[in-house]
């Protein structure tokens, strides 16, 4: 494997654990939460930001801890390593974002986001039926 890929799982792998201390969310000056605080930290505010699956931020720094150990002692499994690890964290990253938005949207917003998407569409089957009558 290249040193530049090495080089960039290490890199990926030292960005997982440094983000996971620094601040994720600010509110204002009086507060900022990290993904360590959401891990340790209890109450309504928390499970409301971090939800019933907070346990799994652990998954975070493990994952940066195992692609930078893979990038440096086991090349070959440095590109396993970045796969498993970022789709891992995109995952429940996703899974998180959809969670919040499913359960903050109220009915208005579904009804504006249901319209855009049927406008959408029309626009783009009005566009491509136009196209293709051409």
């Amino acid at each position: 494997m290249g040193q530049v890929l090495r080089g960039l799982v290490f890199l990926s792998g030292l960005g997982l654990i440094v983000g996971f201390f620094l601040p994720w969310l600010r509110f204002g000056e009086f507060a900022a939460v990290s993904g360590l605080s959401l891990l340790v930290s209890s109450g309504q505010a928390v499970d409301a930001l971090a939800g019933p699956a907070r346990g799994l931020l652990i998954l975070i720094p493990v994952s940066g801890a195992a692609l930078i150990a893979a990038s440096v002692f086991g090349p070959r499994m440095a590109v396993l390593a970045a796969l498993v690890g970022g789709i891992v964290v995109l995952a429940f990253g996703f899974f998180t974002l959809a969670r919040v938005f499913l359960e903050t949207m109220g009915a208005g917003m579904w009804i504006v986001s249901a319209s855009a998407l049927l406008a959408a569409g029309a626009g783009v089957a009005s566009f491509a039926r136009s196209r293709s009558g051409d």
